[in-house]
């Protein structure tokens, strides 16, 4: 007897999306990586000497010169987060409030299974699709790494995809935990996508302006502050990303809890 199934429910109707999702993801890192040969050199560091300093700290091109600090660039710090944002924020807000506003989550609502349960099995299944995922971006990554004999450590990938996966995960929570809370998916896609927007501009003006808190209080930063695929593992900056999660999660489980439901 399946002990969970709300949560394997979930998984099941979403394995065809999650496929596409990671062929897309193992492509695209891997187009942006097979890049490095070709910006290897004296030329690319010319072309960002001359451009602004503001512009190449705030798009993290200051870290472009190392293999490590190339693929946090444009997989970790760029294409990675823009595309898994989309799909973590938009999972959470669908997961409670999208499917109660469609009606599909009538079934389990009105069933004995407890309101919590159905929370936390679909948040569960929303952090494996985001660590699933996260590990395809990390295969790619580890695949060109070796290919292109680019020398970045693999503890040093873990570490970067770890931080990856808790950021997103804490996104992605909140989109769920305010979905739950409110049962509105658009103000759920609104509040996390605002965060996320919020957290990246943070990291990306706070040195530029000279604004340290700006940082400080930035997931993002948190995330690769450190340059986790040059210096390896931040544990301060993997302990605060997990207490964003936590914090959501705990939040979303008692408004959901406590709210009359649309059905």
């Amino acid at each position: 007897m399946n002990r969970f199934p709300i949560l394997f429910g979930v998984l099941r109707d979403r394995r065809k999306s999650l496929a596409i999702w990671a062929v897309a993801l193992f492509a695209v890192s891997a187009m942006y990586i097979a890049f490095w040969p070709m910006m290897d050199g004296e030329e690319m560091q010319a072309m960002i000497d001359s451009l602004p300093e503001a512009l190449v700290v705030g798009m993290g091109y200051d870290r472009i010169g190392t293999p490590g600090g190339y693929i946090t660039s444009t997989v970790y710090g760029l294409i990675g987060p823009a595309l898994m944002l989309v799909f973590s924020i938009a999972m959470g807000a669908r997961l409670v409030a999208g499917h109660e506003e469609d009606g599909t989550l009538e079934l389990e609502l009105t069933s004995p299974t407890e309101r919590g349960r159905i929370y936390l099995e679909r948040m569960a299944a929303m952090w494996i699709c985001i660590v699933a995922l996260s590990g395809v971006v990390m295969a790619a990554s580890l695949v060109l790494i070796v290919i292109f004999s680019m020398g970045v450590p693999v503890v040093n990938v873990l570490a970067g995809t770890v931080g990856f996966a808790m950021f997103l995960m804490g996104m992605g929570t909140l989109s769920l935990a305010v979905g739950a809370a409110t049962g509105r998916r658009s103000i759920a896609l609104g509040v996390a996508s605002a965060l996320a927007v919020a957290a990246f501009m943070f990291d990306a003006i706070g040195p530029v302006v000279g604004q340290d808190w700006m940082s400080a209080v930035s997931p993002f930063s948190w995330y690769l502050g450190n340059d986790p695929l040059d210096n390896g593992f931040d544990w301060f900056g993997i302990a605060r990303l997990a207490v964003v999660p936590a914090v959501a999660a705990a939040a979303g489980y008692v408004g959901f809890a406590k709210r009359d439901l649309m059905v």
